[in-house]
């Protein structure tokens, strides 16, 4: 959750008037993103809340007081990502307006629940156990190792429904999402192998997806059968080291040059290859992008749809802007 509360942000401002707290935020500059992070129920500050800019990658942390800075956002639509330790994170799509710094205020919404977790882990070639594995919530920060006989354990889990990722040394990790309920005890048998496998035999089963690709539509539009999704793990199983060369296996992409040496745009979607043209819309976690798609880390994607005509491309990202092809990027 994230809105403005005046009545806080005197009281904040006050506190720092009176010498209470000490901001950790630079003096305003042009196109500065700041503000202070708080318990969405207390309002008690959150120190070490990580706060990200999407657009460029740039992170930082909160002070002791609750309050973060970021410098040199781009004008136009951004998205900041905040996260911290026991609340549930945020990503909140606002808009920078030049030479006006960006006040936030970022309430979260704190976890609850003590649910545990036990998995044991074996060879599914073998059915032996295996030592070493890791089991890991990451939205969460929670992890724990298997033990010699192949389990492992992790306790005061909260509620909701969180990514379970399984991985060992030589094998194909495995990755489910579970609900948990805040106060049973999940267990559930996984058989790790040579290639991408699905997590089976949990006492709570749940289809293997992305939570945060089927909030934004993802496989909605892949059952339509229109353009062409990547996901998760699909996308693990790529050799890519920039964004553009997950495009290499779409029918009409190339990323060939022009005469004068320069590319002929930033992805290569047919129909768009002539010289001189512009290459298609971009969308990074649904904000056009102006800038080229290997900007962008290539272990920050989650999800790919690709668009190469413009009656194929989904109404809210098509029109003018997908006359030469769509890109759509989603983000972990």
């Amino acid at each position: 959750m994230l809105r403005r509360l005046s009545p806080y942000r005197l009281i904040w401002a006050l506190a720092v008037a009176l010498g209470l707290v000490v901001p950790n935020v630079t003096v305003a500059q042009e196109q500065t993103v700041q503000g202070f992070v708080a318990d969405g129920a207390t309002f008690e500050l959150i120190p070490t809340a990580t706060v990200v800019l999407v657009e460029t990658g740039d992170e930082t942390q909160s002070g002791p007081d609750g309050s973060f800075s970021l410098s040199d956002a781009p004008a136009g639509p951004i998205s900041v990502r905040v996260s911290a330790p026991g609340y549930l994170g945020v990503l909140w799509e606002t808009e920078v307006v030049p030479g006006r710094p960006l006040f936030l205020e970022v309430l979260l919404s704190k976890l609850e629940g003590n649910s545990s977790l036990v998995l044991f882990v074996t060879d599914e070639e073998t059915g032996e156990p295996v030592p070493g594995a890791e089991v890991s919530l990451p939205e969460l920060g929670l992890s724990s190792t298997t033990d010699e006989e192949g389990e492992a354990r992790i306790e005061e889990i909260p509620t909701g429904n969180w990514l379970v990722l399984v991985s060992g040394f030589a094998y194909a990790s495995a990755q489910s999402f579970i609900a948990f309920d805040g106060e049973s005890v999940t267990e559930g048998d996984v058989a790790l192998a040579e290639g991408p496998i699905y997590l089976e035999g949990l006492t709570i089963t749940a289809e293997m997806r992305s939570r945060g690709l089927e909030d934004v539509g993802f496989y909605n539009r892949e059952r339509q059968g229109f353009g062409y999704h990547y996901d998760p793990l699909e996308i693990e199983g790529m050799i890519a080291t920039v964004p553009s060369d997950l495009l290499r296996m779409i029918p009409g992409t190339n990323r060939a040059t022009c005469t004068d040496g320069g590319p002929r745009n930033s992805s290569g979607i047919s129909g768009a290859l002539e010289c001189g043209t512009a290459g298609p819309a971009v969308y990074v976690e649904g904000v056009p992008w102006s800038g080229d798609i290997d900007d962008l880390n290539v272990g920050w994607i989650e999800g790919l749809e690709v668009y190469t005509r413009n009656s194929s491309t989904p109404i809210q990202f098509g029109g003018t802007n997908g006359a030469g092809g769509v890109i759509l990027i989603w983000l972990k």
